[in-house]
């Protein structure tokens, strides 16, 4: 979807130009815009433009979009690239990275006209425990007179044992008797499966 426009403006003459590529959700918007413009503003010959929002923001991870703020599993230690698309705006729209604590992680943003999109990604080598369910938000804006449009990603784990023991008192066994061990594990995600071997 594409909206284009112009607008020239004089003392003596105002003189609207649009040119539509397809109707959207902003129609109404621009409009408004529009008539405030005419209606409040100092002309003074000046030449003014404006900008519109990015219509919508979308997360990737390495195996397609990201559902319901959570990313698909990851095992630990492996490593994960995360997307972020905005879609549309004029013009496109920074794209940034920030912790949960609103610490930026990075902002290098890559522009695609031709595609009226734009997107950051962040990158980590290397998953550890304490990335679990570990926020990370993206943020997409092209103003300071709109809050940016914003999507919240939790990274989800698979996390392997930290330790595995038997439970018991280690009584000498006797032949012909029967005995309960009890093999405890603890420390993963999802609870480990525990099978026996002779």
């Amino acid at each position: 979807m594409r909206i284009s426009f112009s607008i020239i403006m004089e003392v003596s003459d105002i003189n609207l130009t649009f040119d539509y590529k397809a109707i959207t959700k902003f129609e109404l918007k621009i409009k408004q815009y529009v008539h405030d413009f005419i209606h409040n503003s100092k002309y003074e010959g000046k030449s003014r433009s404006f900008k519109i929002p990015p219509s919508g923001v979308q997360v990737s991870d390495d195996f397609g979009v990201v559902k319901n703020g959570v990313t698909t599993s990851y095992a630990e230690g492996a490593s994960i690239t995360l997307t972020c698309v905005a879609s549309g705006g004029k013009p496109l729209a920074k794209v940034s990275w920030c912790q949960s604590d609103g610490e930026l992680v990075t902002d290098e943003t890559q522009y695609f006209p031709d595609r009226r999109k734009s997107q950051s990604v962040l990158k980590i080598d290397k998953l550890l425990r304490s990335h679990l369910l570990a926020v990370y938000s993206c943020e997409a804006s092209n103003t300071k007179l709109q809050p940016p449009l914003k999507v919240r990603v939790a990274i989800d784990m698979y996390l392997r044992p930290l330790e595995v023991t038997l439970v018991g008192n280690n009584p000498e066994f006797s032949a012909g008797k029967k005995y309960n061990i009890t093999c405890r594990c603890r420390g993963s995600r999802p609870p480990a499966i525990i099978t026996w071997w002779k």
